[in-house]
């Protein structure tokens, strides 16, 4: 399973040494977040596949998962706008099992805090979800979130 957003919680998906039973809770609870985000957005299951392929929907529910996930793991207010301390808070999950890829992360969801506003939450949600996996590539942690 590979995870979106999720900003997010994309992440707490890796690793450089954390532990299997870790990532596999980790990678669980972020299909089950989605999964309930596709069914309250009214997506399809090509939404959710193209997701969890870390793919971007073409439809307009799909891209309201992204801003629905964000919601659930605290990286965005109801009104679209970034919840920076949520965010930081769900990060924090990662920092006790490893240091150095948190502080990598945290480096990245900071960049992207300078995407442009876009009026549509859902639009700037995958926006923010883009911009987190090209700096996280930057960084050298991209192949260790996908993975």
């Amino acid at each position: 399973m590979k995870f979106l957003l999720v900003f997010l919680s994309v992440a707490i998906l890796c690793t450089f040494a954390m532990d299997e039973s870790f990532l596999q809770q980790t990678r669980d609870r972020v299909k089950a977040i989605v999964k309930e985000c596709v069914t309250e957005e009214k997506a399809t299951d090509s939404d959710f596949d193209d997701i969890m392929a870390l793919k971007i929907p073409t439809s307009h529910e799909g891209k309201c998962v992204f801003f629905c996930s964000h919601k659930k793991f605290n990286m965005q207010h109801p009104d679209g706008s970034i919840n920076k301390e949520g965010a930081l808070d769900t990060f924090e999950v990662v920092k006790d099992v490893d240091a150095e890829f948190h502080d990598k992360v945290i480096t990245v969801y900071n960049h992207c805090l300078s995407t442009p506003v876009d009026p549509d939450p859902c639009v700037y949600s995958v926006n923010l979800f883009q911009c987190f996996m090209k700096e996280a590539k930057a960084a050298g942690i991209h192949e260790l979130i996908i993975k």
